[in-house]
């Protein structure tokens, strides 16, 4: 799975991981907000093992502190 975080003042954060894994069923990121950063619009992408496919990016909401 890879995340991308956008922030409100153009800042973009991403973070493949290979945390997740589909027999989990879950998984908990913990948003780290760049001081002066209001809120993040959150994308997350599903990756096979490879890294050779990639599904379409799913737009997973906007997070506020």
């Amino acid at each position: 799975m890879s995340i991308l975080i956008w922030y409100d003042e153009g800042d973009i954060y991403e973070a493949s991981t290979t945390a997740a894994q589909r027999a989990d069923e879950a998984f908990t990121y913990n948003l780290k907000y760049p001081g002066g950063q209001v809120f993040a619009d959150v994308y997350i992408t599903v990756l096979s093992d490879d890294r050779e496919r990639a599904a379409d990016s799913c737009y997973m909401g906007r997070v506020e502190p």
